[in-house]
């Protein structure tokens, strides 16, 4: 679940590419059957809104405000392959 992928195509503002690890907002029961891959892969995207067919959405507020895991990522690989090279 954590990186999916919201691009220009999906209905942001153009130019617009993060990877947000969603699961931050996973809390509570409405949440719960996101869990399901099957599910969560089901994503549309709704005036901005990140949704799922069985209602429950993200604002685009909340998205913008996200931190791009992407980001992230890419520094914990790097730091991995220069600890795995000084072994």
């Amino acid at each position: 679940m954590a990186g999916k992928k919201i691009s220009p195509s999906s209905g942001l503002t153009p130019m617009t590419e993060k990877y947000i690890d969603v699961s931050q907002w996973f809390k509570g029961p409405v949440f719960e059957h996101l869990k399901d891959p099957k599910l969560f892969k089901k994503f549309f995207i709704d005036a901005g809104t990140l949704a799922w067919p069985n209602g429950v959405d993200i604002a685009p507020e909340a998205l913008y405000a996200a931190r791009d895991s992407k980001k992230r990522h890419n520094k914990r690989t790097e730091r991995t392959r220069k600890t795995r090279r000084s072994s």
